[in-house]
């Protein structure tokens, strides 16, 4: 929430200019601990944890290992979910209603996107680092371009977080084929024959 409320004044300030803002948020990262209404929304009512940090709970990443019961790991996971529920409503939805009040959402380019996942034990280990799962690799890659272009466009082929510099850059109008950059333009592939959803 304060990370949204800087960010808008911070818009506010530069509405006149050509910007670039990273926002980068740690919300939906153990500790796992979301001020109210959300840190409950789905808990289960005999929940044992209102909050959680996983280094507390597995004594450091020797014990991430270790087997809870279907209620803990509900518990563990419906205080993530909190996470990205708080995010959503008090960091997204506001920025982006400011910029549309500031009518600068039909020319701004939003990238949501994140740099890993979390194991809820799906493959025996909570927190993420020691395995390469989808539930690790899988994050998502959400683009809104200038004017809505690709409304409703996804890409079925994979896609790695290396892609948004370049696909950036391109959708500047910005060189970059002397760049030596691992990650490739993803315009091509929504260009492409229609992939709607």
């Amino acid at each position: 929430e304060r990370v949204g409320r800087h960010a808008a004044e911070w818009i506010e300030n530069n509405k006149d200019k050509d910007f670039f803002l990273f926002l980068h948020t740690y919300q939906v990262h153990t500790p796992y601990d979301t001020p109210s209404p959300y840190g409950g929304m789905f808990l289960d009512p005999d929940a044992v944890w209102t909050r959680a940090h996983t280094t507390e709970i597995f004594d450091g990443k020797k014990s991430i290992f270790k087997e809870m019961s279907d209620a803990q790991r509900r518990n563990m996971v419906g205080l993530y979910d909190a996470g990205i529920r708080y995010t959503d409503e008090m960091l997204l939805k506001p920025l982006v209603t400011r910029l549309k009040e500031l009518g600068l959402y039909d020319d701004t380019m939003i990238i949501f996107t994140s740099d890993h996942g979390e194991e809820f034990f799906d493959h025996g280990s909570w927190d993420h680092g020691l395995q390469v799962y989808d539930e690790i690799l899988r994050v998502p890659l959400v683009i809104k371009f200038p004017k809505s272009q690709f409304h409703g466009r996804g890409v079925e082929s994979i896609v790695r977080s290396v892609d948004v510099m370049p696909t950036v850059l391109e959708q500047l109008g910005i060189e970059s084929g002397r760049l030596e950059l691992d990650g490739r333009s993803l315009l091509p592939l929504l260009s492409g024959p229609s992939r709607d959803r």
